[in-house]
């Protein structure tokens, strides 16, 4: 056991950060490991640089009068996979991280470049396996609750979670450790009618799906949704919890009768109970 490593898997959990970055206009990829630390961290930081390479340099952005200055050490490529590897045993909170940065890493390395060029030759297939990884760290590494779900319980009463986004692609709840993003595809029938939150998709517990069109089992080639349906709409397209209750507000003075489904939807989203609760 290296003390050493050890301590760098620490301060990884606890203060950096391992992502992939998109370079020369998404053409390449490569790993990543930043620490951005108060300026106590200085010493520490530079030792970190001295044992494994990278940059270290001061944050100057704008911060206010009670904060301390902040200190960053990066580094990227060979160093940021040769730091993942030496703490990756040690490492708890980011491993996944590490791992997917680690085969980015690999996939680079497995691409030889023509004599004639100094770079690697990055062929499409690798381009969009890197991307739905790099899709993926991000995900893991956004901030707030956890947005891996293990339950197909939806918070609307009525419907079930059948489908969830990751890496730009539809997956179903089923872990698999052997794909690239650890999760099963999405190979059933997509339904007729159903809804669709924070990259979550759910249809109604006693509907039905739709195959007399010929469904090929993804949005993007059916027949009927494929010309209405947006999966990535901006946010600001989706409804607020207070537009949810307005709506309800106003079809309660206005005596108008909403399908039980979409009041259902609106009150789960407006965080209003229902007198059965």
């Amino acid at each position: 056991m290296s003390v050493f490593d050890a301590y760098a898997a620490g301060l990884l959990d606890g203060d950096g950060c391992v992502y992939v970055v998109a370079a020369r206009h998404g053409r390449s990829y490569s790993p990543r490991v930043d620490f951005n630390m108060g300026e106590k961290a200085r010493g520490l930081l530079q030792v970190l640089q001295k044992e494994f390479g990278g940059s270290f340099r001061e944050d100057r952005s704008i911060r206010p009068k009670n904060h301390a200055p902040m200190v960053q050490w990066s580094c990227s490529g060979q160093q940021a996979a040769t730091f993942i590897e030496r703490t990756m045993p040690y490492l708890v909170l980011k491993q996944r991280p590490a791992e997917l940065a680690l085969t980015v890493h690999r996939i680079h390395l497995s691409l030889s470049p023509p004599e004639h060029l100094k770079y690697a030759r990055w062929t499409p297939e690798a381009l969009r396996e890197c991307e739905l990884i790099r899709l993926q760290i991000q995900e893991l590494n956004r901030k707030g609750p956890d947005p891996v779900i293990f339950s197909t319980d939806s918070p609307v009463p009525g419907m079930k979670l059948i489908a969830h986004r990751v890496g730009g692609e539809w997956m179903t709840f089923q872990r698999d450790l052997l794909s690239k993003t650890g999760w099963q595809p999405f190979v059933e029938p997509w339904p007729s009618s159903g809804m669709m939150s924070h990259g979550m998709l759910s249809m109604p517990s006693t509907g039905f799906l739709s195959d007399d069109v010929g469904c090929l089992c993804s949005p993007a080639t059916h027949p009927k949704l494929s010309e209405v349906l947006e999966l990535d709409a901006p946010q600001k397209y989706s409804l607020s919890r207070k537009a949810c209750a307005g709506i309800l507000r106003r079809a309660e003075k206005r005596g108008k009768a909403l399908p039980a489904l979409l009041v259902a939807a609106l009150m789960a989203m407006a965080g209003v109970r229902t007198p059965t609760e």
